[in-house]
């Protein structure tokens, strides 16, 4: 089973938020990471994403990035996630 997440915030550069394969946490803002879900579909995660992106469209940093998750491993990938960013 798989669970969606939608995670981001005001990344310290516009090359780190769009960084490859993938923006790093750590890369954030302090105190602006952003962590939504679980949704039960991809499209409803697709559609928190844009919801959550455009209210911050005037920040060219921000960004919010879809995540594909196994159930099992939901709770350790989140706090991870969490223990990443910036204090």
């Amino acid at each position: 089973m798989r669970e969606f997440y939608v995670w981001g915030g005001v990344f310290r550069s516009n090359e780190l938020a769009w960084a490859e394969p993938g923006p790093s946490p750590a890369s954030l803002e302090r105190g602006t990471f952003e962590l939504h879900g679980p949704y039960p579909t991809e499209a409803e995660a697709r559609r928190a994403q844009k919801e959550f992106t455009m209210r911050n469209v005037d920040v060219c940093a921000h960004r919010m990035v879809l995540a594909d998750v196994a159930k099992s491993d939901a709770e350790d990938w989140t706090n991870r996630l969490r223990a990443a960013c910036p204090a």
